[in-house]
């Protein structure tokens, strides 16, 4: 039985065998060779050549997408929009995404910190204003009526214009990194704040052996400062300016007989430009947030804590280092 021509080279052969066993015969299956046309070949071509450029006109899209993303976002920030924001999910673009999600919080960054310095320059005009407008009217009256009280009252307000101008350069300083640090004595740099902000010496109390440690002391006693005339002015007087020498750590404590912080206040009261809920007004809000960047640009930090009986205590730490370790950095500088 046949159908169709002879095979060639059959594709399969099955022997086919009768019950007993005896060879029937063989079932071959073959087809005849294909041969391609000009056309087909032509048009397969073609096919699979749309295809792939479809494909690859998908796949270059979905690229594309968020880099354009990307780029519109760079264009608006690039003309000062910062309300910029790409909305790209890192598990979805991969790497895209995770640059998306930083361009989106180094956005972020650059709108807080020209929010805050709008915020300073307008605290700053409006505290200089109050001490320069009086200035004015104390020299017209001096130069009416000249008395000493008149001159001391002038100075007041020039000490006021320095210590504002103190603040402002060691916020500037904290900002650009700029620390100097060296071997100090952390009890002299507390004697010198207590005699800067006219407080007696015997209000410092000293705990454990003293030793030297390495920080800038211009900053140190600006933190000091800082601590002392927060807790004169706004905690109702410094009762007493305590050092603690632990083994890793110095403490420097103030405790005011004031009325404390309430909890709303402790959260907030290390913010920048934040004045308190008894507070508004009286100053620039710059001083205890500065007490705590300055503790953190020396390896430390800032909390707040009750003194039973009432009051506040308002400490920072400094990482500590041993007095010979000091002495033989001084012994380097020089």
């Amino acid at each position: 039985l046949r159908h169709g021509a002879a095979c060639e080279e059959p594709w399969v052969q099955l022997p086919i065998h009768a019950e007993d066993g005896v060879l029937l015969g063989r079932l071959e299956a073959c087809g005849e060779p294909y041969r391609w046309g000009g056309w087909r070949f032509v048009l397969v071509l073609l096919l699979t050549i749309a295809i792939l450029w479809g494909a690859s006109g998908i796949f270059a899209a979905r690229l594309l997408r968020p880099l354009r993303q990307l780029e519109l976002m760079a264009r608006r920030i690039g003309e000062g929009d910062l309300s910029a924001r790409t909305h790209l999910d890192p598990r979805r673009h991969g790497e895209l995404g995770v640059l998306g999600n930083t361009m989106n919080e180094m956005v972020e960054r650059i709108e807080k910190q020209l929010a805050d310095q709008g915020e300073l320059l307008a605290a700053v005009s409006h505290e200089l204003r109050t001490p320069l407008g009086h200035l004015r009217v104390l020299i017209e009256m001096g130069r009416d009526h000249p008395s000493p009280e008149v001159v001391d009252e002038i100075e007041q307000e020039v000490l006021e214009l320095e210590a504002l101008v103190a603040q402002l350069l060691a916020s500037s300083r904290l900002d650009f990194g700029s620390l100097h640090t060296r071997a100090v004595d952390p009890i002299e740099v507390a004697q010198l704040a207590l005699s800067r902000v006219n407080l007696d010496v015997t209000k410092l109390e000293v705990e454990g052996e003293r030793a030297l440690m390495e920080a800038d002391p211009t900053l140190l006693g600006r933190a000091l400062a800082n601590l002392l005339t927060n807790g004169e002015h706004h905690g109702g007087g410094v009762e007493r300016l305590l050092i603690r020498f632990e083994p890793d750590e110095i403490i420097f404590s103030v405790e005011d007989g004031g009325r404390g912080f309430s909890q709303l206040e402790r959260e907030r009261v290390f913010e920048a430009f934040y004045r308190g809920e008894h507070r508004a007004g009286a100053s620039l809000g710059l001083g205890l947030s500065l007490v705590s960047r300055i503790a953190s640009a020396h390896g430390g930090r800032a909390w707040i804590e009750d003194v039973p009986g009432g009051g506040a205590r308002v400490s920072f730490s400094i990482s500590a280092i041993e007095a010979a370790q000091a002495e033989d950095a001084v012994r380097a500088a020089e």
